[in-house]
């Protein structure tokens, strides 16, 4: 049976730092915990607090077979541009026989082992784009990877992915290198999203690009409420401050 500690979050600053300290021995112990706090208070003023995290309820026996990971991580860099990459890897836990007469793989190498990076300014317009293929079922699949220079001259906003699936979707791609791009277009977007705002302010009326893209931001919901009131179309406590994260 998982134990789990409950802590309310204060506003206060002093306490915010002992809960810091508390959870990161929670942590430690192997103890699950969750966090309760106000909409106003933001974790990453917790330093050094450990992740958040939720578990899923206990599963059925099993055995692990594959593994896909993609990890997406943004950069600022020194020039004023952000570059973001993306990295896809598959992983079997048994021995897989590998295609066209290559050597068979052992179990944990990659079967897929792909990276894209994009150079985007705070227009989100692509100056760059480098795709890599390190490892692949096929010896053709990284022949492909030159077409992500197309990329370049295009700016990641709403319904881009359409426009590209003739550029470097379907035949004109791979099918991994397709699903890594759009996880990093999402990264860009968080990666530059408050030097965006500060780079150009928000417009009056102006309806932001999460806003009823996700069950969070409708408009009866409590964060539409705290970020965006003007939006905000349900019941109205006796005062509202509207800020911007």
């Amino acid at each position: 049976m998982r134990s789990a500690v409950v802590l309310q979050l204060s506003r206060d600053d002093d306490i915010r730092q002992a809960l810091a300290s508390l959870l990161m021995n929670v942590a430690g112990a192997g103890l699950g915990y969750f966090l309760v706090y106000p909409w106003t208070v933001c974790a990453p003023t917790l330093t050094h607090a450990p992740r958040i995290t939720m578990t899923l309820p206990a599963a059925a026996a099993r055995k692990a077979v594959h593994t896909r990971s993609i990890d997406c991580r943004g950069y600022e860099r020194d020039d004023g541009l952000w570059d973001i990459e993306g990295h896809l890897t598959d992983t079997k836990a048994f021995d897989w026989r590998r295609r066209e007469g290559m050597l068979n793989l052992p179990a944990g190498e990659p079967v897929h082992d792909m990276w894209i990076r994009i150079t985007i300014d705070l227009d989100m317009k692509i100056h760059q784009a480098i795709a890599a293929t390190d490892a692949s079922p096929y010896l053709a699949c990284g022949d492909i990877t030159p077409n992500f220079a197309a990329l370049v001259g295009r700016t990641i906003k709403r319904g881009w992915t359409k426009e590209l699936q003739g550029v470097v979707g379907g035949p004109n791609g791979c099918a991994h290198m397709w699903e890594l791009l759009g996880r990093v277009a999402a990264v860009a977007y968080q990666s530059t999203g408050a030097a965006r705002h500060k780079h150009r302010p928000s417009k009056p009326g102006q309806i932001p690009y999460q806003f009823m893209r996700c069950h969070i931001y409708t408009p009866e919901s409590h964060a539409t409420l705290e970020r965006w009131p003007h939006l905000y179309k349900g019941p109205r406590p006796a005062q509202v401050e509207e800020f911007d994260r």
